[in-house]
């Protein structure tokens, strides 16, 4: 496990059907991955988020590609947000 410093930050990046979203600092990515399965489990319906600086409400259905990323960083603006080798396809 890796200690996080004064200025290491853990930030969670969540790419939705290609869409990429940083999400909010409370943001619970736990529960968040709980609401995502549970509305692909009833065959869709909207799941709402917090990301960096919106409120989010996306339609997850059985076809969403979903990919939920932690990144490790010293620079908490991360300006960049598909960082390099991660492997997040554009569709």
């Amino acid at each position: 496990m890796l200690a996080m410093g004064a200025q290491t930050m853990m930030r969670t990046l969540i790419a939705i059907d290609g869409e990429r979203f940083l999400l909010g600092a409370d943001e619970d990515v736990g529960e968040l991955k709980r609401r995502i399965e549970e509305a692909v489990q009833a065959g869709g319906r909207f799941v709402d988020f917090e990301a960096e600086s919106s409120t989010m409400s996306v339609l997850i259905s059985p076809r969403s590609a979903v990919t939920v990323v932690g990144m490790i960083g010293h620079d908490p603006s991360f300006p960049d947000v598909d960082p390099p080798g991660i492997g997040l396809p554009d569709y």
